[in-house]
């Protein structure tokens, strides 16, 4: 059974076989997909589409073929819906989900796709998206085009209802069979937009979808820039007549891990539980001042996030006093090594403190240099991780002067110092969106907008971000040393790598 609890509109699988036992895929190529696109069937309006949809590319892509069990969410008019049908053929099937939003939206279109039984592989499924429900682990492929961003469309009078994400994540992931695809497409908002920009404008930074089905065991596969643009500025609602049809959209491919990698998985977890003995947290030279710092600040998910790993060459910058770098040097173990940096204006005692603590550490560097001097050779390092010490770079405590110069060239030194592809990891005190330079240098924070604007224009591009630390209770636009609790304030996360 294909799909459960539907029996209203009839949809088993196996009465959705018997529906279409006898249809018979006429076309010769040997290609399915370069033949479905090709079929004669399709609507006018389709092929009009063609030319900046790139089916074949697409559909190539998400690893569709003939026999399969497809579900296109919010399938809007059915575009993909019939071309997925010509594909999968007689011993396939296609589920094409659409809410009312979607039906009144496409009403005219959904009349020509299916009049006098045009997709003979496919059932229409009626259902908003805090009710769906799908036979578990039954469809080999799940696509969602163009609408992910609505699980962000939250409009007041509740003309589309609100959706909860958990509800309608956990649907779509529960019903793709291990090893089975899930192909997302969409408008491409700003690196860092926060999840509002579904609602404004249409738009969804890529980095939120990934965030949100990561940590619902999917893995990312493969990104594809089939349907780049850059011309698109990503600032327009996607409905503007200057980029209507043509604006930038990221093209994503997610696996779910069959059950043997799924355990492997858990038992990475295990290992890396904080009440094992034998982890990055419970080494013998972590301090009793360390481990009381580590509720609040998640050093295993945030070196997760990083993608730090055994082996590699790190860089802590501007390290204070320590506390990261010593859970680096269990993480990257023997055969990796921590660099714990800072500043001369380090204090004699710090120093001193620091070099006697490193010293029972075989894989740990400690050194002391200007941000723009580091004596490292270059190409030499796998991450640079710069916590909590961004906003420094843009302000003088003695003179009051905002200095933004100060960031490039310390950028700019990262980038030697960083291996081709390597990745810069910054967490920093989060002034509220839309503060200038000058005041959230002030504040002793910065914005996301001046962190992505800063790394974009040195050479840098954004992966992905995490709200790992956008739960306290903090207004933001005060200085984080008087007016919040020490270690309560919220923070931009961002993962950017360095272009080539």
């Amino acid at each position: 059974m294909f799909i459960s609890k539907i029996a209203k509109v009839f949809i088993i699988f196996g009465f959705v076989v018997f529906l279409h036992g006898c249809s018979d895929n006429s076309n010769n190529s040997q290609d399915p997909i370069v033949n479905a696109v090709a079929d004669p069937d399709r609507l006018a309006v389709d092929l009009a589409r063609d030319e900046n949809r790139k089916p074949v590319e697409i559909l190539k892509f998400f690893g569709v073929k003939p026999g399969m069990n497809v579900i296109d969410v919010f399938s809007g008019g059915g575009y993909y819906t019939q071309i997925l049908d010509n594909i999968v053929g007689s011993d396939g099937a296609v589920i094409a989900h659409n809410n009312q939003g979607y039906k009144d939206f496409a009403k005219s279109e959904l009349e020509d796709r299916y009049g006098a039984g045009r997709l003979e592989n496919t059932v229409q499924y009626w259902a908003e998206a805090n009710e769906l429900s799908f036979e578990p682990e039954s469809a080999d492929l799940v696509v969602i085009i163009l609408g992910v961003h609505d699980v962000y469309y939250k409009p007041q009078d509740q003309s589309w209802p609100t959706i909860e994400e958990d509800k309608f994540y956990n649907a779509i992931i529960g019903a793709i069979k291990e090893g089975g695809v899930l192909g997302i497409i969409d408008h491409r908002a700003e690196a860092g937009a926060p999840e509002t920009t579904g609602h404004m404008i249409h738009r969804i930074d890529p980095a939120i979808i990934i965030r949100e089905l990561s940590k619902r065991g999917m893995v990312l596969e493969a990104e594809s820039d089939i349907l780049a643009n850059p011309d698109d500025t990503l600032q327009t609602p996607m409905w503007d007549p200057e980029i209507k049809g043509r604006t930038d959209r990221f093209v994503l491919r997610f696996r779910k891990p069959e059950a043997a990698d799924e355990a492997a998985n858990e038992a990475a977890a295990s290992d890396m539980d904080t009440t094992a003995e034998n982890t990055p947290l419970n080494t013998s030279w972590r301090t009793d001042a360390d481990k009381a710092r580590d509720e609040l600040r998640k050093p295993q998910e945030v070196l997760s996030f990083f993608d730090v790993g055994e082996g590699m060459s790190v860089l802590d910058l501007r390290s204070g006093s320590g506390y990261y770098s010593r859970v680096l040097s269990g993480v990257v173990g023997v055969e990796g090594t921590v660099v714990a940096h800072n500043a001369p204006r380090a204090s004699a005692e710090r120093r001193a403190t620091l070099t006697e603590s490193y010293s029972k550490l075989d894989n740990v560097n400690y050194i002391i240099s200007p941000l723009t001097e580091l004596p490292l050779e270059d190409n030499s390092v796998d991450r640079v991780l710069l916590f909590l010490m961004y906003h420094h770079l843009h302000y003088s405590a003695d003179s009051g002067e905002v200095l933004p110069q100060a960031s490039a060239a310390v950028l700019a030194e990262v980038r030697r110092v960083l291996k081709p592809n390597g990745v810069f990891g910054l967490i920093e005190h989060k002034a509220p969106d839309g503060t200038n330079r000058g005041d959230s240098a002030a504040l002793h924070r910065v914005t996301g907008e001046i962190a992505i604007a800063d790394m974009e224009s040195n050479g840098f591009t954004l992966v992905k971000s995490s709200d790992l630390f956008s739960h306290f209770t903090d207004p933001m636009d005060c200085n984080w040393q008087s007016c919040v609790e020490r270690g309560h304030t919220n923070r931009i996360v961002h993962y950017y790598q360095a272009n080539d």
